[in-house]
């Protein structure tokens, strides 16, 4: 569970995440799902926080942050410099 006193469940996003779960588990019944090595993030605690929205910014630029009513905030910033070259 987060830490941040605005995060609430998205329980469809929840909900589809568990359904591609159970899709590669058929398709690859003796495999367990891939742990993916990554760096900590900023996003680590918003998880399946309805709040959560993903956009694009300036050209190559993915912006992600909250829009929670009185908790409006980019939380992060990920730049892709092959979409501006």
């Amino acid at each position: 569970m987060s830490k941040c006193k605005f995060w609430q469940e998205d329980t469809s996003a929840a909900k589809a995440a568990e359904e591609l779960a159970t899709a590669y588990s058929a398709i690859f019944p003796d495999e367990p799902l891939p742990e993916l090595e990554q760096e900590p993030s900023p996003l680590d605690d918003c998880g399946f926080c309805k709040h959560l929205r993903c956009g694009k910014g300036y050209p190559g630029e993915t912006v992600y942050g909250c829009d929670c009513p009185g908790n409006e905030k980019i939380l992060h910033v990920d730049f892709n410099e092959s979409e501006v070259i």
